[in-house]
């Protein structure tokens, strides 16, 4: 058994790049960027009126001209066909172009229109390019601006479509297996007898996945029987990631760490010091196939999704962002075990912010995780927490 930190070294080792693949900025919400991303030109890419207003030259104002006439209406988009003269102005709208010829806005709220095509400008502290975005203020042509393994949220959607990426290269999706195991599961839509619960970890492991636009291409249950299991996981190790859900411990039915090394998996670790997720086995094929296999307990895949594949998908996608963040625990805690725990909680906000565990019957209880934010850390070099001290926070 090794501990949670050379647990996660072993799997950032084995990490790899994905493919990369271009495609249309239509289809790439959710998706990561493959490459570093720069301006095409400067941003602003021209003096651009940040309000509504009167375009005039500074020094006209500076020389107590405040009578000026109309000579062009300018709006977003438009080129001023005239030159600008002293005591004369333009008319300008937000996010228009301000000819050069001006160097100073006045907003449409410190004007009096004396006569048609002229008014009279006010302003309390004038200055030069004032209420004008400067050309290039923002960007440089040429600077960098986006980051590879930068998540494309709308935020990023849109810069991409202001820069002109009409194709953004992305990370390829690798393909992916999740193989559920045990005799006891049956089908969301079957009945279940008394003794019979119905499968759920494929959707949690699919959801994790899919937070990384990264959709499964084989799912399979199986039976704990051995010829059948080793079917089914010949088949799924056919593809770049392999997630396999119970079946890993030490039972008689734990057919799945023998099954995969005899299929040629090699084991890099069996068993972490955790808790709950302890039994985790992780390995690579021969055709560099990716394999976790988790424990069957629900909690258990939630944590374990959360602290090894995610991990393991970020490395991948050369994504920087942690997983956690440190935030207080608002009560105090006492370990009874020598493992790094991990707890359900509900993150708070009030006179103080900070998480708070949430009571739960162990790994098998199917409502562990409802109305809660994520889990903490309790590290297994700290028997008692005590109020105020920071955890790693892993939100949902």
């Amino acid at each position: 058994m090794i501990s949670f930190e050379k647990a996660l070294e072993i799997i950032t080792n084995v990490a790899y790049p994905f493919d990369n693949e271009e495609i249309s900025i239509e289809y790439c919400l959710g998706r990561v960027l493959a490459t570093d991303v720069f301006t095409d030109r400067d941003y602003p890419p021209f003096n651009r009126a940040s309000m509504d207003g009167f375009a005039i030259k500074f020094d006209d104002f500076q020389q107590t001209i405040r009578d000026y006439k109309i000579i062009e209406t300018i709006y977003a988009g438009q080129k001023s066909e005239f030159e600008l003269k002293s005591g004369e102005c333009y008319k300008i709208m937000t996010g228009a172009a301000v000819p050069l010829f001006a160097n100073m806005i006045i907003r449409v709220e410190d004007s009096q229109e004396i006569a048609p095509n002229f008014v009279k400008l006010a302003s309390e502290n004038p200055k030069i390019n004032q209420n004008i975005a400067q050309k290039g203020e923002d960007k440089k042509a040429k600077t960098h601006i986006l980051s590879k393994g930068t998540v494309i949220n709308q935020a990023v959607l849109a810069t991409l479509a202001v820069v002109g990426k009409a194709l953004v290269w992305v990370y390829k999706s690798p393909t992916l297996a999740i193989v559920s195991t045990g005799n006891e599961l049956r089908k969301v839509s079957e009945t279940v007898n008394d003794v019979q619960i119905r499968e759920s970890n494929s959707y949690l492991i699919r959801a994790a996945f899919e937070n990384y636009k990264i959709t499964p291409n084989l799912l399979l249950h199986s039976l704990d029987n051995e010829a059948e299991l080793t079917q089914n996981l010949f088949q799924a190790l056919k593809h770049n990631i392999v997630v396999i859900s119970g079946g890993v411990s030490a039972g008689d039915a734990d057919f799945v760490p023998q099954i995969l090394q005899n299929l040629g998996v090699k084991m890099l670790f069996h068993k972490v010091q955790i808790k709950p997720g302890k039994p985790i086995w992780f390995g690579i094929g021969s055709s560099n196939t990716i394999v976790f296999a988790l424990p069957g307990n629900p909690l258990s895949v939630q944590v374990a999704t959360k602290i090894f594949i995610a991990h393991f998908l970020q490395k991948c996608l050369s994504i920087a962002k942690p997983l956690f963040i440190e935030v207080p625990i608002l009560e105090d805690r006492i370990k009874k075990n020598t493992l790094d725990e991990f707890l359900p909680c509900v993150l708070e906000f009030g006179e103080k912010t900070g998480v708070i565990s949430k009571k739960f019957n162990g790994s098998g209880d199917i409502s562990a995780t409802i109305d809660t934010d994520g889990f903490y850390l309790h590290p297994k070099d700290k028997q008692i927490l005590k109020s105020g001290d920071l955890v790693q926070f892993y939100k949902w």
